[in-house]
């Protein structure tokens, strides 16, 4: 994605990445938003890459979801289908994900080659830092190339939900941002969501008001491309801000459209 750019995200171009996604590969995947960068030319190994907003990262515009860990079989099918982008979690598996990727690209030492994404769930901001550690050690590197703070709004956090919509505008939580950042073992980092609408919009909007945000991992599927307005008008929001957004679960409610 292209922070210049003031033209709103192509909500079609979004989506249809990702949808294209269960139909390459067959495994969990995300699609990020963004402006593909000249790879069209090239061999169709690996896929075309986008820079996510300001992450100045370049990605795959298709990734590999390991929600459930994966088997260095998978990882191999999705290097070989051109895929150069693995997201993961530390809930994933009891780390059992993180485990698996780190094996597999100490053995293949394709590290890299990899923009790798995982999560976690920081109940306060202090927690950051020993999280990405812990993630650290399991993947077997030195660096994540985007951490995102887990599921923010749903379920894993407990209380009430909207009691994390205020996260992203916080100055403790941006501060914290900046810290681990300067340790030079997370290079981006930013929230997923799939939150109830309207708290998934909130997110959001106080992502481009707080300002720390990086990247948003959000779900969007094809029925919220033409009846929810205002979701619509956050994703433009945060696309002006230059804070990238990466597409998930967006197959859930394609059986639901007419």
């Amino acid at each position: 994605m292209n922070p210049n750019q003031d033209d709103g995200v192509s909500r079609r171009t979004f989506i249809k990445a990702g949808m294209t996604t269960a139909a390459v590969v067959g495994m969990g995947v995300d699609a990020v938003a963004g402006e593909v960068k000249g790879d069209q030319a090239k061999p169709p190994r690996p896929l075309p890459r986008r820079v996510p907003g300001r992450t100045g990262g370049k990605v795959t515009i298709l990734a590999l979801g390991a929600g459930r860990p994966p088997t260095p079989r998978m990882l191999n099918a999705g290097y070989d289908a051109g895929i150069r982008c693995l997201d993961t979690g530390a809930s994933y598996g009891n780390r059992a994900s993180e485990r698996e990727i780190g094996e597999w690209m100490s053995e293949t030492g394709r590290r890299k080659e990899i923009y790798l994404i995982t999560k976690d769930h920081p109940k306060v901001p202090d927690q950051w830092e020993a999280q990405v550690d812990r993630s650290l050690a399991a993947l077997k590197t030195d660096y994540i190339d985007l951490f995102l703070i887990h599921s923010l709004g749903g379920g894993p956090w407990g209380g009430s939900k909207e009691e994390h919509r205020d996260i992203p505008k916080l100055k403790e939580w941006a501060v914290a941002a900046d810290k681990v950042k300067k340790t030079g073992k997370v290079r981006a980092v930013g929230i997923s969501t799939h939150a109830e609408f309207p708290l998934r919009t909130a997110l959001l909007n106080d992502a481009v008001t707080g300002g720390w945000i990086d990247a948003i991992m959000v779900s969007y599927d094809p029925k919220l491309v033409r009846e929810n307005a205002d979701f619509n008008k956050a994703l433009d929001a945060c696309h002006k801000a230059g804070v990238g957004l990466i597409c998930m679960k967006e197959m859930r409610a394609v059986e639901d459209m007419p």
